[in-house]
C-alpha cells in the first residue's frame, strides 16, 4: 500500500492517491511474491491541483487530481480491494498522518 499527497507535512497536505499490490506468499516454501496482475489505484479528486514542483515529483497533474474520485467512494473502493487482507505500508508512519 502507498500513498502520494500535495507535500511533506501530514497535518496540512492532502491525500492525491492511493494505490496497493497484492504480495502472495506460497506458504510451503514461505517465499512472497508481487502479483501485479492484482493491484489497485485511485486517485482522489482535489478543488485545486497542488504545486507544480509537487506535480512534477509525482506526476499526477492538475486535470488527474481535479477530475478523480471524490475521497469517500475511493477510500471505500480501497478497502473492498483489501478486505481483511494484511496490509505492508511503505512510510507507513506518515501516511497515518495523512487524512
Amino acid at each position: 500500500l502507498d500513498v502520494e499527497t500535495s507535500g511533506l507535512d501530514a497535518q496540512s497536505d492532502t491525500l492525491l492517491a492511493v494505490a496497493a499490490v497484492a504480495l502472495r506468499v506460497d506458504w510451503r516454501t514461505e517465499r512472497p511474491r508481487i502479483d501485479l496482475g492484482d493491484s489497485f489505484e485511485v486517485e482522489l479528486q482535489q478543488n485545486a491541483s497542488s504545486a507544480k514542483d509537487n506535480i512534477l515529483l509525482h506526476g499526477i497533474g492538475t486535470q488527474r487530481q481535479l477530475n478523480g474520485v471524490p475521497a469517500q467512494q475511493a477510500l471505500h473502493d480501497l478497502a473492498q480491494y483489501c478486505g481483511h487482507s494484511p496490509l505492508l505500508a511503505f512510510h507507513a508512519a506518515f501516511d497515518g498522518g495523512i487524512g
